[in-house]
């Protein structure tokens, strides 16, 4: 509220002359005028500013009404593996085909609505939130990546990615994907010592093995250099035909067997069955710490309920207590009166 002074307002007097409640400021403003005071100014410019935060608040609020709604995420979740499955059929449908029209508006769709849900989750978690959230951060590089290459035909065969979107929603793979960060050093270590494997036996079997499909022996040149070393030492640790090049190799070198089980060994069962427990290790942790967080969290809430039974017990003390003197206040009123009729 102004005051006649801040206004700067004139008002005439019954004598005619004009009755100045800012004589001292430069500018003075008529009782009549169309302009407003300063004061009123920066009152409209609060209360437009005050609206515009409400507004932004109730925008918010029905925003997270939605989002923490457990119906709306299993929605979005149904939608985004209909959409997995929907990129999976039409892959069986012909580039001239008319149904394939159909399916990129349909796909359009489902890319208006995955940008509809992260609207919906920046207007609830704000500019800050939103963005120190990684799955939110990925949920928005897969459908912003797809809003700018969506007419670039080599680029369209990746909107398959979106599936990955299930990784933040569903709570067993969102806890896999944490034990693979859990134990992250732990397999750069052993992929360490893997690397070292292979480099030193395909150093050594590209020496020892290097004529062997020149002079005419096994069905394909599987040591020729370091690199076909390599793959075939990779195929040898996936088990994959490992018994066929063993023994293509021993019809020249009897004693090959030796340095290929050692190999196989080595990377196939040691290594691999390392990193195997590691992530079991790794995934056990996980479940422990969800445990005791469950177990905090539940005594907190067992704590709070005891808060909340002593206050309502020294409530009830507290009134008996009153009633007590009550009590003992009105048999001394007896007393008393009893005493004045005496």
């Amino acid at each position: 509220m102004c005051s006649l002074k801040e206004t700067g307002i004139k008002i005439p007097s019954s004598s005619g002359t004009t009755v100045d409640f800012n004589a001292g400021s430069e500018e003075s403003y008529s009782l009549y005028s169309d302009e407003a005071p300063p004061c009123q100014k920066e009152t409209v410019t609060r209360d437009r500013a005050r609206n515009s935060n409400l507004l932004f608040t109730d925008l918010s609020e029905i925003a997270g009404v939605l989002v923490r709604d457990s119906k709306f995420d299993t929605t979005i979740v149904f939608l985004i593996t209909l959409n997995a499955i929907m990129l999976g059929v039409e892959t069986y449908i012909s580039q001239d085909s008319k149904a394939l029209k159909y399916f990129s508006i349909i796909d359009m769709i489902f890319l208006v609505i995955f940008t509809l849900e992260l609207i919906l989750q920046f207007a609830y978690h704000g500019f800050n939130d939103f963005f120190r959230h990684p799955w939110l951060l990925f949920d928005l590089s897969v459908v912003f990546s797809t809003w700018i290459f969506r007419n670039m035909q080599i680029v369209r065969a990746f909107r398959i990615f979106r599936v990955l979107r299930l990784f933040g929603r569903v709570e067993g793979m969102k806890q896999i994907l944490t034990s693979i960060q859990i134990v992250l050093p732990k397999i750069a270590s052993i992929s360490m010592i893997m690397i070292l494997i292979f480099y030193i036996f395909g150093v050594m079997f590209t020496n020892l093995f290097r004529d062997l499909y020149s002079l005419g022996y096994g069905s394909s040149d599987y040591f020729g250099s370091l690199h076909k070393s390599f793959l075939t030492m990779f195929q040898l640790m996936s088990l994959d035909s490992w018994s066929i090049i063993t023994r293509e190799t021993m019809e020249l070198y009897p004693w090959a067997w030796f340095p290929i089980v050692l190999h196989v060994t080595l990377t196939a069962y040691l290594v691999l069955n390392l990193i195997i427990a590691a992530l079991v290790d790794s995934m056990v942790q996980c479940k422990s710490e969800e445990n005791i967080a469950a177990a905090i969290s539940g005594s907190s809430v067992f704590a709070s309920d005891m808060d909340v039974l002593r206050a309502k017990v020294d409530l009830l003390l507290s009134q008996q207590q009153i009633i007590l003197d009550e009590m003992k206040y009105k048999k001394v009123l007896q007393s008393n009166d009893a005493n004045a009729l005496e």
